[in-house]
């Protein structure tokens, strides 16, 4: 027994060597997390729109083309629980925050939970680069990097053999454009990528916090604007009448309850097949063309 532990420990202590060097490598890497939240506490006060939101906000809106002082804080697939956190984390130090846009996606009302719906990595990101209070600080699974040691050795060779990787950089507004061209299978599968709720029980959930996210705009004065973003034809033809229905219908009672403008362009005839990176995401040219609509539509409602 006591030489089997010999050799066990022999074994391990390596193996562990090399998964701390990993760890310590992983969290020097840069990342669009911990970018955008340094940014955030050297500018929040300057801040006078700010944009929420999940991948159709993160490719799709170009803060260097909207009006003022703007800036990205949309993530992949965040929801509406890191959408408050965001808002709500630099509260006191907004001085200039005029406007929030808010993206409503087909998904959004209806999603579990990022943790739930294959996303914990990306919670890690929020829980280590964003300091989220929203999951548990004790958490081997939300506070390292090597909780997936498979992910976080792929991660260091591909930074090292100076390959692309997802979530790496962005530019100084909060975008990461990796939406140049067309994905190759860019209008295959739109089913694949479409998430039609199984069930509504996560609804009422995530009706209160967005209505806590309207509150809190609402209490300070700022201007909320949601949105639905564009989307190619064989993406919305993927999409379920019930649930877009049921959405649709959440937002306008929400509407008249608050009084915020929606623009919903998710069938926009002024975007053609150029626009799209694929099938539910803008191109770089697409993204330019939306954040200049996007701008007006919001400066226009201002005026009045």
């Amino acid at each position: 027994m006591k030489q089997f532990l010999k050799y066990l420990t022999l074994f391990c202590i390596p193996v562990l060597a090399v998964l701390i060097i990993v760890e310590i490598c992983d969290r020097k890497l840069p990342n669009t997390y911990r970018y955008k939240y340094e940014w955030m506490q050297r500018n929040a006060a300057e801040v006078e729109t700010l944009i929420l939101g999940n991948s159709h906000a993160f490719y799709g809106i170009q803060p260097k083309y909207m009006t003022g002082k703007a800036f990205n804080l949309a993530n992949p697939a965040q929801l509406l629980d890191q959408d408050l956190f965001l808002l709500k984390y630099w509260s006191d130090q907004y001085a200039k925050l005029k406007t929030v846009i808010l993206p409503i996606s087909y998904f959004t009302l209806f999603s579990q939970g990022l943790e739930f719906e294959g996303g914990a990595y990306r919670c890690r990101y929020y829980s280590m680069y964003m300091d989220c209070d929203l999951y548990p600080t004790y958490s081997f699974t939300y506070n390292f990097e090597i909780a997936e040691p498979k992910s976080a050795i792929l991660k260091m060779k591909k930074f090292i053999l100076g390959e692309s990787g997802v979530d790496w950089f962005c530019d100084e507004y909060g975008n990461e454009a990796f939406n140049v061209g067309k994905d190759v299978a860019w209008n295959q599968d739109a089913e694949e990528v479409v998430y039609s709720a199984e069930t509504w029980d996560y609804t009422p959930k995530n009706c209160r916090l967005l209505e806590e996210i309207l509150q809190f705009c609402k209490d300070r004065n700022v201007n909320i604007v949601l949105i639905t973003t564009p989307c190619w034809h064989t993406y919305r033809s993927a999409l379920k009448d019930s649930q877009l229905t049921e959405m649709y219908r959440i937002i306008h009672e929400l509407q008249r309850k608050y009084g915020f403008p929606y623009f919903n362009y998710l069938q926009d005839e002024r975007f053609t097949l150029d626009d799209f990176y694929n099938a539910g995401h803008l191109s770089d040219s697409g993204e330019k063309k939306f954040t200049r609509i996007l701008d007006e539509d919001i400066r226009s409602i201002e005026k009045h």
